[in-house]
C-alpha cells in the first residue's frame, strides 16, 4: 500500500481534530484503549471464566510485537490512525480493506472523550478522505446493538442497516446467533426479570450491519 499519511505522518485534519499514523509516543495510549475495552468485556464474562483476563493481561503486555503487528497491518489494506484534539490523544480509527468498493470502518472513542461528538467528526472525515484515496463507493459499519452513541452516528451520516455484510463476516456464526436468539425468546419469552436472560441475549447477538453512502 502506497503510503497514504503526508508528510508529517497525518491522514486528514478537522477544524479541532488530527488523525495520524501511530507513532512510538503514542503506542502506549493505544495499546491502554485496547487494553481498557478488552478488559471490560472480560468483566463481563469474569464468573465464567477467570482465565480469559490472564491471557488477555499476557497478550497486552507484549506491547512491542503488538506494534510490529500494527506495522504489517499498514502493509496490507488495513490503516490505523490516532485520534487527537489539541495534542492529546482521544482514540483510534481504522479502516478495513481499503482495497474493496466498500472498506470497514472502525471508530473507538477513549472513555473521557465520548459524548464530545468526535466520534461522528471522526467518521465522516476519514470518509470523505478514504473516497479521494482509495476510490471507495461507501463504508461498512458493525455495531453493537448496545451501543447507542454509535448507533447515532450511523442515523446522521444517513447509514443504511444491511445483513449481507454481517452474514459475510460471520458466515455460519450468523445463522447460528438467529437460532440461539430465538431459542432464548422461546425458552424465557420476555420475562425481563430472568437474571441470564440479558447475559444470553448479549452473548447470542452479533453487531447489526450499516452501509455509509
Amino acid at each position: 500500500m502506497e503510503n497514504i499519511f503526508d508528510t508529517n505522518g497525518v491522514f486528514v485534519n478537522t477544524e479541532r481534530l488530527v488523525l495520524s499514523d501511530i507513532n512510538e509516543s503514542e503506542h502506549d495510549e493505544y495499546i491502554k484503549l485496547l487494553n481498557y475495552e478488552s478488559r471490560k468485556a472480560v468483566a463481563a464474562m469474569d464468573n465464567i471464566n477467570r482465565d480469559a483476563e490472564k491471557e488477555l493481561n499476557a497478550c497486552y503486555n507484549d506491547n512491542e510485537a503488538y506494534f510490529i503487528c500494527l506495522s504489517e497491518h499498514k502493509e496490507n489494506t488495513v490503516v490505523t490512525m490516532t485520534i487527537r484534539e489539541n495534542g492529546a490523544f482521544c482514540g483510534y480509527c481504522q479502516l478495513r480493506g481499503t482495497d474493496k468498493k466498500l472498506p470497514e470502518i472502525f471508530v473507538d472513542i477513549a472513555e473521557e472523550n465520548r459524548g464530545k461528538g468526535i466520534g461522528f467528526e471522526t467518521v465522516k472525515a476519514v470518509a470523505e478522505k478514504a473516497r479521494e484515496i482509495f476510490n471507495a463507493e461507501g463504508f461498512k459499519a458493525l455495531i453493537d446493538v448496545h451501543n447507542a452513541p454509535a448507533v447515532k452516528i450511523a442515523e446522521k451520516l444517513n447509514a443504511e442497516k444491511n445483513e449481507d455484510i454481517v452474514r459475510e463476516k460471520y458466515g455460519e456464526m450468523y445463522d447460528q446467533s438467529k437460532a440461539l436468539r430465538a431459542m432464548i425468546l422461546e425458552k424465557y419469552g420476555d420475562d425481563e426479570n430472568n437474571p441470564m436472560l440479558p447475559l444470553l441475549t448479549q452473548l447470542a447477538t452479533l453487531p447489526e450491519g450499516y452501509i455509509i453512502k
